[in-house]
């Protein structure tokens, strides 16, 4: 797989995770980094039927059931049949979301079911991360859901842009970049884009409201995943915490 094509962050300022779950929905959600909260970001995927919590989709899209656990110890020459069940065939790999980084494709095989989590300080680059995940997901034809409870979502669209098209996104703001370089850029990036989309969310977004999106892009692509982005996850989690409360209190 190419590597983006600018694969450093340009403006590290945020933070990023990402998922891809197999007929599942996959979560991502990038937080400031304080010892006293959870890991910066986090993306999940599940079955339909599981709770879903704050942190993360914990269930799947369509329902595809968790393995079950087994108390018994188990040799690990018996997960050896499972294992070429899954992958000992050509098309083992056609729906695995793709990281934007071919050394993470290497040692994860790209975002598979579950949820990750991007932890790093302010400023770090954990959106920069998110954002070329989101993009290389799109590329490769599948829906991407970007939850971003920090950053406005015409910053965001910017610097996925910028990152993009190689352009530096401070000529962007100033005006320095020619109309027509500007229009191009633009131009090819609109298919890739229309299967991100951003949504400023309010911290006290219920569970069910991000998963029906989620069923929903997944139902208007060709295909049968989606990562998800969540930006970051400590804001969530205390906004949902705020309305339990709430509704307890009711």
């Amino acid at each position: 797989m190419n590597e983006p094509v600018n694969p450093q962050p340009e403006d590290p300022d945020h933070a990023m995770a990402g998922s891809a779950a197999e007929a599942t929905a996959g979560l991502a959600t990038p937080t400031e980094n304080r010892p006293e909260t959870a890991p910066e970001t986090a993306v999940e995927a599940a079955p339909e039927s599981a709770p879903v919590a704050a942190s993360g989709l914990q269930s799947s899209v369509r329902g595809v059931p968790l393995p079950e656990r087994t108390k018994a110890p188990a040799n690990a020459s018996d997960y050896l049949p499972l294992l070429q069940n899954q992958y000992g065939n050509e098309n083992a790999g056609a729906n695995v979301l793709p990281s934007a980084f071919q050394f993470l494709n290497n040692s994860m095989g790209g975002w598979r079911p579950g949820l990750h989590l991007i932890a790093g300080e302010p400023g770090s680059g954990k959106s920069s991360f998110a954002l070329f995940n989101a993009a290389m997901a799109a590329q490769e034809g599948f829906p991407v859901l970007y939850l971003s409870f920090d950053v406005r979502a015409e910053f965001l669209v910017l610097k996925l842009l910028c990152q993009q098209a190689s352009l530096n996104s401070r000529d962007v703001m100033d005006g320095n970049i020619p109309p027509d370089t500007l229009n191009a850029a633009m131009t090819a990036q609109e298919e890739t884009f229309s299967r991100i989309k951003i949504v400023e969310a309010n911290p006290e977004l219920s569970n069910e409201s991000a998963m029906e999106m989620a069923r929903q892009l997944i139902a208007d692509s060709e295909r049968d995943r989606i990562l998800v982005i969540i930006d970051y996850l400590q804001i969530w989690a205390a906004g949902s915490s705020r309305n339990s409360a709430m509704k307890s209190l009711n």
